[in-house]
């Protein structure tokens, strides 16, 4: 069983900031220049930066129970942020989600589900009418999870300098 926690600070923000690093290795191949475009390197020295609440958060999905050490019970990970920190003209109440990954060999048993569940659940109850987010165009079943809860396509938002980026939103 899976369950959501907030990990925006303490070992848990540690434990996120790890699987934000393992995902940003696991997609370098497809990413190529659009890390590097965002400051992921300076995203991560700063967490929980744009992500702290109440106007942002961090997650972690933790299998089964914390170990003693808690080493590989988190297997993935997502944040969302107020758009503002992308573009400061953006509307209040638009936000943005960020960095969800999970481990490979926890695919297939609703963590992502999970993860962009809560997610949703908190961008609303933090007062965001509108959630936006970027994907590689080659990351098919993450597309084919955003759409199945309710992301359509959209315009562009940013400058990320990856041809394939497609861009969605949902009404939260």
């Amino acid at each position: 069983m899976v369950r959501v926690e907030s990990a925006s600070e303490g070992d848990r923000l540690h434990r996120c900031a790890a699987l934000f690093d393992e995902y940003a290795r696991s997609i370098a191949h497809l990413a190529g220049e659009s890390l590097a475009h965002q400051g992921f390197e300076h995203e991560l020295a700063g967490l929980p930066g744009a992500y702290a609440p109440p106007a942002g958060g961090m997650y972690i999905a933790v299998w089964g129970q914390w170990g003693a050490d808690g080493v590989d019970a988190a297997v993935g990970c997502i944040a969302f942020r107020p758009m503002r920190s992308v573009d400061p003209a953006a509307p209040a109440d638009e936000c943005e989600l960020k960095r969800m990954y999970v481990r490979p060999e926890c695919r297939g048993r609703g963590v992502a589900r999970a993860l962009v569940e809560r997610v949703l659940i908190d961008a609303r109850a933090a007062g965001y009418r509108l959630m936006r987010l970027d994907t590689s165009g080659s990351m098919d079943a993450a597309i084919a999870l955003y759409r199945s809860m309710g992301f359509a396509p959209c315009e562009r938002y940013n400058d990320d300098p990856m041809p394939d980026t497609l861009y969605f939103q949902r009404v939260l």
